[in-house]
């Protein structure tokens, strides 16, 4: 609607503005005084339904007061008079129904109570309550209903008066307002008619019919003047058109040429610039690799997106130094070695990129096949002076520009990608590996190789949440060496330290792999076994005393003597659910396995028993 509208004509929108503001304001009207007329009218039944009630209420006080229900009857039928009333009833003092009235074929009940005095309006009807008074005493109360029908039907005549009376202006605003609207669209219309014609033929010498002195009139003065000034400028623009058209002719054939030769820089450019923004990322992404193996898988998923069409491998120098291993391959045309040794390859040799494109050329690297293609690229993966492995590419196209200078080195695009790809891997290995180094640092303890305190408080209260949560067993070993003092004083410490080895090495063979053992402090140990209930635990420890009472210890090729321990058991949940509960049980254990004569196991409980003794 809104769309048609603001296509159609001036005149038509003239004529039905008129038309539609007529109408409206005879509807508006018609609205306020037909609410007027429904207010005035119900008002009026109102005050008559209150005098009707009133005048049974007094008729009704004779028998009210003499309880005669038949004169109160009587008294009601006399609401048949009125068409309008649809049921009545008289009260007592009490409320109670004393006598009724409902007119025939109405459908309607009589309510048990009268409710609140005075008018309301429920469900269509008008009720009117009214108290009888007698000797300034209410005896009663009368209760009248009545159908607000003659009010619809007055309304409904109305609203058809209203709306035929509206229909008729409308009519009338429509034809007076199509007579009026030429008058007003007629200069208009002929701007408009002037302007296509000047749009459509570009002809600006075309004039507009001058109109009056009104604000379209000078609309029509001002657009002429705009066509005169339009015409005069493009006439100048012609002639220097004609002048431009040579000069452009001959600088489009420098822009053309210049132009071929900017796409081609642009599609290099951008093929550089798309291989940064891929190396940038896979830079990123390998300083989070957290594993040697998700670097390598990084590698091989990003490798042939970033050279497309090539091959090649990633190979890492073992820790032993003599072999060098591949790790990640990828491309059609993957290194088929696989394993080789350093002094094979010239790039890890000399320690900077080698680059040969001649299969027949003596500075080949000789781990590479006929099948590794004609072009190859070595990079050396070189950290922290440190030389991690080498970076191998097979390329499926020669490129003639790519040729090495004086001192072997390659300038071109995918060199120099290849050569920072091979920096990023090289530190992000030489990255974990330290990583590695530190975070074994931080909780093996350097003597025992077992390990220390601080890994034992983190990873014990992760266990016992587990076993809590799982409701599986869990036990703590609390284990110290008898006598250790005796080993300081006569080998000295670096004996006890044999003794601390010996020991260590021997609960590293004796325990499984989901056990934890660790160097508490000084000659204390303390071994976690996961699921382990309180019997097991027992016997495992058990198992390992003999063992250490077998133990035959070394020192500068001199035996130590015999080592003995004495072990204190608490077991999660019977001796506490949390790590510091556990370890204090385990310890009140061993100090009573101490207190009982060492060499010895001993459970945790409230009466602290000595679970197995040495009988050697």
């Amino acid at each position: 609607m809104t769309r048609w509208f603001a296509d159609a004509s001036i005149r038509w929108k003239l004529t039905a503005l008129m038309a539609m503001t007529t109408a409206i304001a005879l509807s508006l009207a018609a609205t306020a005084l037909g609410t007027y007329e429904a207010v005035t009218f119900r008002r009026a039944v109102e005050q008559k339904l209150a005098v009707v009630a009133e005048i049974v209420g007094r008729n009704s006080t004779a028998a009210l007061a003499f309880g005669d229900k038949n004169v109160a009857v009587d008294v009601l039928a006399a609401l048949g008079a009125e068409p309008s009333i649809e049921a009545g009833a008289v009260f007592d003092k009490g409320g109670r129904v004393f006598a009724t009235y409902v007119a025939p074929e109405a459908v309607v009940a009589v309510p048990l109570t009268p409710g609140e005095p005075g008018s309301r309006l429920n469900g269509g009807r008008l009720i009117v309550v009214r108290p009888i008074v007698l000797d300034d005493e209410i005896i009663g109360t009368v209760y009248v209903q009545s159908t607000l029908y003659e009010l619809s039907s007055r309304m409904l005549v109305f609203a058809g008066l209203t709306l035929l009376i509206v229909i008729v202006c409308a009519v009338i605003a429509l034809f007076v307002s199509a007579g009026l609207q030429g008058r007003i669209s007629q200069p208009i219309l002929d701007l408009a008619h002037t302007a296509r014609l000047v749009t459509s033929d570009r002809n600006f010498s075309l004039r507009a019919s001058p109109g009056g002195r009104d604000e379209v009139g000078l609309l029509v003065q001002d657009f002429n003047r705009m066509l005169a000034e339009i015409e005069r400028q493009d006439q100048q623009l012609r002639q220097q058109q004609e002048s431009l058209t040579e000069e452009v002719a001959s600088r489009t054939a420098e822009l053309v040429q210049a132009n071929e030769q900017l796409t081609v820089s642009v599609q290099r450019v951008r093929h550089y610039a798309d291989q940064i923004g891929q190396l940038t990322e896979l830079g990123q992404l390998l300083q989070s690799c957290l594993t040697a193996d998700e670097v390598f898988g990084v590698l091989r998923d990003a490798m042939p997106r970033l050279f497309s069409g090539d091959s090649g491998s990633v190979t890492i120098v073992k820790a032993s130094g003599n072999l060098m291993e591949t790790m990640a391959v990828w491309g059609p045309a993957a290194p088929r070695q696989r394993v080789f040794g350093p002094d094979e390859c010239w790039a890890f040799r000399r320690g900077r990129p080698h680059f040969v494109s001649d299969p027949s050329s003596p500075l080949r690297c000789a781990h590479l096949t006929e099948q590794d293609g004609a072009v190859t690229f070595c990079v050396p993966m070189v950290a922290q002076g440190d030389n991690v492995g080498v970076l191998q590419f097979n390329f499926a196209e020669v490129d003639p520009s790519e040729r090495p200078d004086d001192g072997g080195t390659v300038h071109s695009t995918r060199a120099r990608v290849a050569t920072a790809l091979a920096e990023h891997t090289a530190l992000a290995l030489a990255n974990l590996r330290l990583r590695e180094a530190l975070r074994s640092q931080s909780i093996v303890d350097s003597l025992t190789g077992l390990f220390n305190r601080r890994y034992l408080e983190n990873v014990l209260e992760r266990e016992c949440r587990r076993a809590v949560r799982a409701q599986r067993p869990l036990s703590v070993l609390m284990i110290d060496v008898d006598h250790f003092k005796q080993f300081n004083d006569t080998w000295g410490h670096e004996g006890g330290d044999a003794v601390l080895r010996e020991l260590s090495a021997l609960m590293r063979a004796h325990f499984r792999g989901d056990d934890i053992a660790c160097r508490y402090g000084g000659e204390e140990f303390v071994i976690v076994l996961s699921e382990a209930p309180l019997d097991s635990a027992v016997v495992r420890a058990e198992e390992l005393r003999r063992e250490v009472h077998r133990l035959c210890a070394e020192y500068r090729r001199q035996p130590l003597g015999s080592v003995s321990i004495s072990i204190g058991i608490a077991t999660l949940p019977d001796h506490g659910v949390s790590p510091e509960d556990l370890i204090a049980a385990a310890d009140r254990a061993l100090y009573e396995a101490k207190k009982s004569g060492r060499n010895r196991t001993t459970t945790a409980s409230v009466d602290t028993q000595t679970i197995a003794e040495i009988d050697e």
